[in-house]
């Protein structure tokens, strides 16, 4: 008796579901309502946790480049180079100062190039043990570029690199 289930219905009464060799009239105790539950309780994760006594691989390395970089922020205004700061950006007269470097507003030609130059390197990374584009432009010839995940990701990185050709082409035949 004790292996019986009864069921909350929203729609009516309790219903009471006998288990097999039970007679289905055999209801002396009360009926008592059970709600099942459809879902198991969330876990919780804790991504910042300690793994044991020390800090996991990934977060030593964050901590790291997160040091490192403020320490670049902070520290290099402070940081004399040619009797000025090694980093100066000085707005009321259009300079900025990078190390032994002065840029003009003219020059955004210069530091549009770098941008190009920095975003076309990114199809290539990481480096190790080969560049990234290459390795899918190699399965793309072997023939086992099959996975929706490879093929998006090599159309991503290879699109800078199709623009700048496509850019390149353009500009020779109009000339």
């Amino acid at each position: 008796m004790d292996e019986a289930v009864d069921v909350k219905r929203s729609d009516g009464p309790v219903a009471r579901v006998a288990q097999a060799g039970e007679a289905a009239d055999q209801a002396t105790e009360p009926l008592r309502e059970v709600e099942i539950q459809l879902y198991a309780k969330r876990k919780e994760i804790y991504p910042r946790q300690r793994i044991g006594d020390t800090l996991g691989r990934f977060q030593k390395w964050r901590w790291l480049l997160v040091w490192a970089t403020q320490v670049v922020f902070y520290g290099l205004p402070w940081l004399q180079w040619n009797g000025r700061q090694a980093l100066l950006f000085d707005l009321a007269s259009r300079k900025f100062y990078l190390f032994g470097l002065v840029l003009w507003p003219q020059d955004i030609i210069y530091l549009t190039a770098i941008l190009i130059i920095a975003a076309l390197t990114l199809g290539l990374a990481p480096f190790v043990p080969e560049p990234h584009l290459w390795e899918k432009l190699k399965m793309l010839a072997a023939g086992t570029l099959t996975r929706p995940l490879d093929i998006f990701d090599l159309f991503w990185h290879a699109a800078p690199w199709l623009l700048l050709a496509a850019k390149l082409v353009r500009m020779a035949t109009t000339r």
